[in-house]
């Protein structure tokens, strides 16, 4: 079964973080470029993972370029 994903899905924050991670930002390096936490970082990947069906970071990102939610 196919399960399709709403293009509006991710928040703009969650797009962001995804952006960076696929750049190969850690999550330090993000929470200082967006001036939020790290543990903040580490939240919006977790809710980008689950609204995307995925297993991990990578997977998330994967997915997400696949969609078209984010742009390198």
């Amino acid at each position: 079964m196919m399960i399709m994903i709403q293009k509006g899905v991710l928040t703009s924050r969650e797009r962001e973080v995804l952006t960076l991670c696929a750049d190969g930002k850690s999550a330090a390096a993000i929470a200082d470029i967006l001036d939020i936490t790290e543990r903040t970082v580490v939240g919006h990947t977790v809710n980008a993972m689950r609204k995307l069906q995925a297993a991990n970071k990578t997977q998330a990102v994967a997915k997400a370029l696949t969609l078209k939610l984010i742009h390198l």
